[in-house]
C-alpha cells in the first residue's frame, strides 16, 4: 500500500504501513527516520463517505537548536476525519485528494509538523554554544568574557520604589 496514493473505493481499507527516511518535509537538519501508520478507512454506503481513523508514531532525527548535537525524539498522535468526496465538506482535507486518490502521507506529515516540539533541544538545561569561541558549553567551559546584557525593564523597578 502506498500512503501517498491511497485509492479510495467503495470498500473498507485497513492500513498498517511503515515508511523509512522521509527527507525535506521538516525544518532544515531534521528528517523522519521511521513512520509507522495503523488504522482504517471505512466506507459508509448510506452516506457514500469515507471515515478515516489512523494512529501514527514517528521517530525524528534532528540537531539540537542550542548546541547542534544529534538528537532523536518521537511524535505520536491519532487523526480522524470524514471524507465526503462528492460535496467536499472539509476543504483542508480536500487538497490532499485528486481523482479519488488520497495522499495520506502528506496529511500525517502536516500533523507531525503541528505536533512536534517547537524547539529541538537535547536536554532541558542545554547550555548551547559560546557565541565567541564556539565551544559546546555542555562539554567544556570557555574562558570568554561574559557580556552583561542591559535589562530594558530596570526602569520599571525604579518606578515602583517611588510608590
Amino acid at each position: 500500500m502506498n500512503l501517498k496514493k491511497l485509492q479510495l473505493q467503495k470498500e473498507n481499507i485497513i492500513i498498517n504501513e511503515r515508511v523509512n527516511n522521509i527527507y525535506d518535509v521538516l525544518d532544515e537538519g531534521s528528517y523522519i527516520k521511521e513512520l509507522i501508520v495503523e488504522g482504517k478507512v471505512l466506507y459508509d454506503e448510506i452516506s457514500d463517505n469515507h471515515h478515516v481513523d489512523i494512529c501514527y508514531s514517528a521517530e525524528i532525527e534532528s540537531k539540537c537548536d542550542r548546541c547542534l548535537a544529534n538528537i532523536k525524539f518521537y511524535v505520536k498522535n491519532s487523526v480522524k476525519f470524514l471524507l465526503d468526496i462528492k460535496n467536499n465538506i472539509d476543504e483542508e482535507i480536500s487538497i490532499f485528494i485528486e481523482n479519488n486518490v488520497l495522499n495520506l502521507e502528506d496529511i500525517i506529515i502536516e500533523d507531525i509538523i503541528l505536533n512536534k516540539p517547537f524547539q529541538n533541544i537535547c536536554k532541558e538545561d542545554c547550555k548551547g554554544i559560546c557565541p565567541k569561541c564556539y565551544k559546546d558549553l555542555n562539554k567544556e567551559e570557555c574562558i570568554c568574557e561574559k557580556e552583561e546584557k542591559e535589562n530594558k525593564f530596570s526602569v520599571l523597578k525604579d518606578m515602583f520604589k517611588e510608590v
